[in-house]
């Protein structure tokens, strides 16, 4: 899929955040990635607002998969973190 449109280029930014609290409540939120240049290093962040992690002993982070620059629809990689809520 061609990403041209900048609504487009947001939707494929987006991920998704799933929480569990340690009562077992499970949780979702949104993130997105955010990139800085600085001279010839870029860095990448990942942003979501503190209520989305805190007090979240496990979670994970659902990417989108893509190839040389395009995402490709349907094809997901779920990364699983303990200690959620400190990173």
């Amino acid at each position: 899929m061609e990403v041209s449109s900048i609504a487009e280029q947001l939707f494929f930014t987006t991920v998704k955040v799933e929480t569990v609290d340690t009562q077992g409540n499970r949780g979702v939120g949104t993130s997105f990635i955010f990139s800085i240049r600085d001279g010839e290093t870029s860095y990448l962040f990942l942003v979501t607002n503190k209520h989305v992690i805190k007090g979240a002993p496990k979670g994970g982070l659902l990417f989108m998969r893509g190839a040389q620059g395009k995402p490709i629809l349907g094809s997901r990689f779920n990364l699983e973190l303990d200690n959620f809520g400190e990173w």
